[in-house]
C-alpha cells in the first residue's frame, strides 16, 4: 500500500471513531498526530535514551483539548 492509500485508510478510520467518539474529527486527528510524533522518536536511535517526556502538553491534548488553559497567578 503506498503512503497516499495509508492516509486515505487512517483518515477514514479517524472519521468514522469520530462518528462514536466525544472528541471531534480534528481532535482525534490531533491525537494521532501527537501519537505518531512519539512513536517516531521512540524508535530513533540516538534520540529514544535522551529524551524525557514531561507528558503535560500530550496529557492536555489527549484529554480536552478543547478546553482553554487558565493559569493563576
Amino acid at each position: 500500500m503506498s503512503d497516499n492509500g495509508k492516509t486515505k485508510l487512517v483518515l477514514r478510520r479517524v472519521a468514522r471513531l469520530a462518528k462514536t467518539s466525544s472528541l471531534s474529527i480534528n481532535e482525534l486527528r490531533i491525537v494521532v498526530a501527537l501519537e505518531r510524533i512519539v512513536a517516531r522518536l521512540e524508535t530513533h536511535k540516538k534520540l529514544r535514551d535522551a529524551l524525557v517526556f514531561k507528558g503535560g502538553f500530550l496529557l492536555l491534548k489527549a484529554l480536552d483539548s478543547s478546553v482553554p488553559v487558565q493559569f493563576r497567578p
